[in-house]
């Protein structure tokens, strides 16, 4: 969860940057595609790696925060409250 926030900041200051970058003269450029044409931000795209990282880390870890949660939890009455719950830890756990 807090990989998760902190990954989500980092895309917030990423989209402030852009903006502000493309708010300057010169900080975009025209892209065509399709036959439409469309102002690009200048800014690589390789900025969005680390909030990528991050996030993906975190996915990681709740997979298997929930592979090691699922058998705790076969046989007891919480996991036929949450269905869902129940569902998704049953595909991850295969």
């Amino acid at each position: 969860m807090v990989l998760v926030s902190i990954g989500a900041t980092i895309a917030g200051v990423v989209e402030m940057w852009r903006k502000n970058i493309m708010q300057d003269p010169g900080g975009w450029m025209e892209q065509t595609l399709a036959g439409e044409k469309f102002n690009a931000s200048k800014l690589s795209v390789f900025v969005q790696i680390p909030q990528f990282a991050i996030v993906g880390g975190s996915e990681v870890f709740t997979s298997i925060a929930g592979k090691h949660i699922y058998p705790c939890l076969k046989n007891s009455k919480l996991l036929h409250i949450l269905p869902t719950f129940r569902i998704s830890m049953k595909n991850i756990s295969k």
